[in-house]
């Protein structure tokens, strides 16, 4: 492979894309000019259909069922894993809190997965098989472009 799986920046890049999104506008009118973090509890939802139970997401900016760039926050509850999975599009991952276990290819290996703590930034290509873990739990923050579709390998 000519070139890593996973593009690791240290802590203060970490910082740069919190502090950016801190201060970037949202596009809708009717949302404030600027996103404070944490957000409130409210801002909090379910995963989506088809993921594993138990994550929690809030959207920072942008829409992630539509095309273009949007930000979430994801809660992930200790012991959470989802299956191996590819996209359509880069995802970049910052972790915040915790550690997230990332692994590649089609089936899931514990064994060949690369555990990341918080400050962590991660570039998972487009079309290229990922599957993650947390033991302990973790905070992320997924930058992306939409639409946002996980299609499973299976």
């Amino acid at each position: 492979m000519d070139r890593p799986p996973y593009l690791l920046v240290g802590f203060a890049t970490a910082l740069l894309c919190v502090a950016h999104i801190v201060s970037s506008t949202p596009e809708s009118t009717a949302a404030p000019k600027r996103v404070v973090l944490p957000l409130d509890d409210d801002a909090w939802r379910a995963g989506p259909q088809g993921m594993p139970v138990g994550v929690k997401f809030a959207t920072i900016s942008g829409d992630p069922a539509q095309p273009g760039p949007f930000v979430l926050r994801a809660e992930l509850p200790p012991g959470y894993s989802i299956a191996p999975y590819r996209r359509s599009a880069d995802e970049s991952i910052v972790v915040l809190a915790g550690s997230l276990k990332i692994g590649d290819g089609p089936l899931f290996d514990a064994s060949q997965m690369r555990n990341f703590g918080s400050g962590a930034f991660v570039r998972l290509r487009a079309d290229e098989p990922h599957y993650a873990t947390t033991d302990g739990g973790a905070v992320v923050q997924i930058v992306g472009t939409g639409p946002f579709a996980i299609e499973y390998v299976r």
